[in-house]
This record gives structure tokens, sequence and C-alpha cells, in this order.
């Protein structure tokens, strides 16, 4: 038999006994009162079945054991460690045992894999190879386990990253890894058709330890065979797991700042905290899911194509995280609670947490080391679009040259004011100064390279393609948080219950107006557009919110769009239509406002209709 009819036959086994085991665990968990009632610090509303993980753990095995060598010690350690989590998962879920039982249970699973041979960075030394092995099997099983707060974001970033694994795995021959690989991400499959929003059911810690240490060993298992090439032993497992990585430690690292433990509930997750700046459940659950696809794309990219390539879009990619990360821990709508102790009293902090805020200037200093590795990008990427191929013949060069324009561009930066913008702000004028900062940087490098290592040694196409670069990635970096901010708390917002607003004219003053709400001067509000008798501007946009039409199909507007005010930005319009406005406000839940300037062209004010 071929390897890819064992492939299909493997994957196609554990989809159809995932979706047939997720059926009948709904049904008995339901009959049987095998739920998990909505609590505080969780995210659903209703009762909901929570034995999911057995379907997916006999699904696994359903496809596995038939076409895989079970004499191999590494499959048969692989797949005991994989029972003992979802035994101790199940147990959890039965009697909610203490997380150092489960930790516990973790150590004992990675050492058997240890003894069996099978370590992350095998190749590398064991005081360095020991800690990291337990580091990356407990962290990313534990990384799981936190993911799995959102109908189907678990089950879909684990078959999204095995999905890359048995791509890697048939590339590199390891074709038992490949099946491990696609029977997981199967079983996950079949299991979404339940999962998803609206869950029908949830995998339970017995289904999130299960595949967090499954998808940690198969990560490993597929390129430990590889222990010379650098990136197929670290880049591709971290790329593949980028997102529970990426949440575990934004809330690891929260929490420890706000004096909570990290092994307590919460809604301070990610995909939290994004759904409480107005993206729905679904949206989430999607975005998170195109993070995960695009760096399993970038972990192809650098085993089929080049590895610099990836690594420099690896690497812009982990930046934006970092940035989105940023973003969420300072600007969220979640706010802690004050932690006590059991006297009622507030908590001392551990001395790494009064150190960290100790630090002054702590925004400039991550902005420092954040343009620090674009500008190291910049260069990689100049490189690469100068020399192609013929690269790694330059990589000398690239040495020399690299230290020298990050101290040069940074010192630039620093003379030209960069490091006193407000990110989330940034306007063109901004941008500007962004430009100045990079030509005297460029200028200055130039000038440095021609003095230390002569004329055309560095060539002239790659500082210029270094200076395009540098102004994109430090451009787009800084524009990414005034984006944030828009997309996530203005135009993804659809509050339907707050107070949504429609402008009559899409004048400079209708314009003024938006900006006004849409910078925070008015918590709570929504505009939702605009009405019109300009016909060349019905259907275009101004800071995003939409001409509906013309001003005769208010009442039609009004009624679809849940209007609860109209502000009148014409006081002519507001004069001639009064009549027409009171029996509108009278036959409908519906304020309105006329808009005025008062002394100063910057303040507003809004005036009720029966005041006017």
């Amino acid at each position: 038999m071929s390897v890819f009819l064992k492939l299909g036959l493997a994957g196609f086994i554990s989809w159809i006994v995932a979706l047939v085991g997720s059926f009948v665990m709904v049904r008995l968990g339901t009959k049987y009162k095998w739920v998990e009632q909505p609590k505080k610090d969780r995210w659903h509303e209703k009762a909901t079945p929570t034995m999911g993980g057995a379907a997916i753990f006999i699904a696994f095995l359903a496809g596995a054991i038939p076409f895989i060598e079970l004499s191999n010690l590494q499959n048969l350690a692989m797949l005991s460690g994989a029972l003992l989590m979802f035994a101790t998962g199940l147990l959890d879920d039965v009697v909610n045992i203490k997380p150092s039982s489960k930790l516990l249970a973790q150590m004992v699973a990675t050492s058997l894999m240890m003894v069996c041979g099978i370590w992350a960075l095998s190749a590398w030394p064991a005081w360095i190879a020991l800690p990291i092995t337990f580091l990356w099997f407990i962290g990313i099983t534990n990384a799981l386990n936190l993911l799995d707060g959102m109908d189907g974001l678990a089950a879909g970033i684990a078959a999204i990253s095995c999905l890359v694994i048995v791509v890697v795995s048939m590339t590199n021959g390891s074709y038992s890894v490949a099946i491990l690989a696609i029977c997981l991400a199967a079983a996950n499959l079949g299991f979404l058709v339940f999962n998803f929003h609206p869950a029908r059911i949830f995998m339970g810690d017995s289904g999130s330890l299960f595949i967090g240490f499954t998808l940690a060993s198969i990560s490993v298992l597929g390129t430990w065979e590889h222990a010379s090439n650098l990136f197929m032993v670290m880049a591709v497992p971290v790329l593949l797991l980028i997102v529970p990585i990426f949440d575990t430690t934004l809330v690891t690292v929260l929490r420890k700042l706000h004096g909570h433990s990290v092994a307590e509930g919460g809604q301070d997750h990610t995909f939290h905290r994004l759904a409480k700046l107005g993206l729905k459940d679904v949206h989430v659950v999607l975005l998170l899911w195109s993070v995960s696809g695009i760096f399993g794309a970038v972990a192809l990219i650098g085993v089929y194509m080049n590895v610099l390539l990836s690594v420099v879009m690896g690497g812009f990619a982990i930046c934006l995280m970092l940035a989105l990360g940023v973003y969420l821990g300072l600007y969220s709508k979640y706010r802690y609670p004050a932690s006590l102790s059991p006297m009622g009293e507030e908590k001392s902090q551990s001395w790494l947490v009064l150190f960290l805020r100790s630090i002054p200037n702590k925004r400039q200093w991550a902005e420092v080391i954040g343009d620090a590795a674009l500008v190291s990008l910049a260069i990689i990427t100049a490189f690469l679009a100068r020399y192609e191929a013929d690269v790694w013949a330059y990589e000398w060069q690239l040495k020399e040259f690299l230290p020298l324009a990050i101290a040069l561009k940074l010192m630039a930066f620093y003379l030209c004011g960069l490091y006193r913008l407000v990110w989330r702000y940034v306007s063109l004028t901004d941008l500007l100064l962004i430009g100045k900062s990079i030509a005297l940087s460029s200028s200055l490098l130039s000038i440095a390279a021609l003095m230390l290592f002569g004329l055309g040694h560095i060539s002239l196409s790659v500082l210029f393609l270094d200076a395009v670069f540098t102004f994109g990635f430090v451009t787009f970096l800084r524009l990414v948080f005034r984006f944030l901010r828009e997309w996530l708390e203005l135009s993804l917002s659809d509050n339907e219950n707050g107070t949504r607003i429609l402008i009559l004219g899409a004048g400079d003053l209708g314009e003024r107006l938006v900006r006004e709400i849409n910078h925070g001067r008015a918590a709570g509000q929504q505009v939702v557009g605009f009405l019109d008798d300009s016909g060349d501007n019905i259907g275009r946009s101004i800071h995003g919110k939409k001409i509906l039409g013309p001003l005769s199909s208010l009442r039609d507007a009004v009624l679809e769009h849940k209007i609860t005010d109209i502000y009148c930005t014409e006081r002519p319009l507001l004069e001639e239509k009064r009549n027409y406005f009171n029996e509108l406000s009278e036959g409908l839940p519906v304020r309105i406002y006329q808009a005025e300037e008062q002394d100063s062209e910057f303040a507003l004010v809004f005036k009720p209709l029966a005041a006017l």
C-alpha cells in the first residue's frame, strides 16, 4: 500500500470516528449531565456537554494504530504520553484535580519521551536540551489548554498546525509522523463540526491536554532527525504553534504584572480581549486561524524555498504579533481586579514585577528594541532582494554591515524625535518625520560605510533598498496601532444596544463629527453612516462610515439600522424639515440633535430639536 493511500485512509478513519463520536458524546453528555456550567471566568453562556476529548482521542487512535509501527520506540513513547495526558484531563473533567497534579503528569510524560530518545534540540549539550525539552512539552501542552476558551479555536489551530506538519514530514520522509499528524488533524476537523460556534460540545481538559502534548510531540518528532538544520529544529515548531505560544506569553506576563496566578481562570486571553474590543466570536476564531495559517506558510517557505526569506517574513510577523500584544495589554477593555490575600489585604508583588515596574520609559525602550529588530530585517531583506540566490556568498558583508546599521539608524531615530510619537495617533506629519529620520540614518550609514570599508564594498543598490524597506517596516509597525484602534474598536463594533448615530449631511462638519466620536469624545457611541442629497457621494465612505442614501430615505434608514440618535449638521435643513422630524421622533424611539460650531473651530455642541 502506498504511503499516500495510507495517509488518506488514516485521515478518513479518524475524521469519521471523530464525527460519529462527537455526535454520540453530545447525546450522552446531555443525557447524563456531563456538562460545563457557565461560570464568571468562562466565555460560554449555557450548559454544554464537555466530553469531546474522548471522541478526539479515540478517533486519533483508530486512524493511527493500523498504519504506524508499534514496534518503534518513539511511536510507543508518544502514544503512551498521549494516553497519560488524556487520562489526566479526563480525571480533571470529572473531579477537578489540582494544577500541581496535572503538572506532575506532564513531567512524567515528558520524561518518558526523553528516556525513549525524543529531545528538543537533541544535538545540543544536555544542560541546554534538558530544560528546553521540558519547557517545550509542558509549555505547549498548557498553551493548548489555555487556548481552549472559545468555540472552535483550539481544535482549528491544532488542525492547521498538524496539516503543515504533514507536508513537512512527507518531505523529510518521516511517514509515521505524517500519519500521526493527519490523524490528529482529521480528528479535530471531525470534532469541529460540533464545536464551531455555537458549540454543541467542548473538548474539555481530556481533549486539550491530549492535543497539546501530541502536537508538541509530533512537531519535535518531525524535526529531530534533522538536528543539523537549525531552522527545522527550532523555527518550524515555534512558527507552527505561534498562536498558543503568543496567547500563553501574553496572559502570563500580564497576570504576573497585576499580581494574579497564571493557573487561575479569567477572560484576559487574546481571544477574549479581541472580542471585548468589538469582534464577534466567529471573527475572532477565523482571525486567529488565519494567523496560524500565515505562520504555517512562513514555515513552509523556509523548508522549501529560502531560509533567510522565511526569517524575514517570520520576524516581521512576530513584530506585528508583539505590537498586537502591547495594544491588547494597554488598550483592551479588560481590567484586572485587585489582587488580595486571604486576609483581604493587597498582595505584595514579586521582585521581578517590582523591578519591571521600576524601569523608567518602558515604552520607549520597547520601541527601540522593536526598531532594532525591524532595522535588522530591513537589511536582510535588502541583501535578499539584491543578491537573491547568491545571498549566502555575501554573508560576511552582511555580518560587517548589520551592527553599524543598527547603531546609526537608532541614533538617527532618537535625534529626529521618533520616540516621542504616540503610535495610536500617527498622522501624515508623523510619517514625514519618519521619512526624515530614514533619510538621515541612510545618509549617515552611507558615509560610515564609505569611510570604514571603502568605495564599492557595499552595493549602492543595497543601501537604497535598505532605506526603502526600513521606511516601510518602521512606518507599518507604527500604523498598526492606529489601524487596530480604528478597525477593532470602531469599524468592527456592532453595538446594537448602544447609541447608534446617523449623521445628516456629509460635509466638513459631518466629517469632523465622525472624527470626534471616533477619537473617544463620546464613549459608547457608534456612527452608523450618513445621509446626503449629493448623488455623487452616495455609496462612498468618510472615515469608514458609508453614505447610505439621500435624505428622503431617513425613515427606512432609522428602522433598518436601529438608529437611536440623529445629528443634523445643516441648520437650514433642520428648519426646513422641522415638522417631519417632529413626526419621526414621535413615531420612533429616536432623538434628533443639531450639531453646531461654537466659538472655536474645534468645539462642537449638540442641541436637541426641542431646544431650537
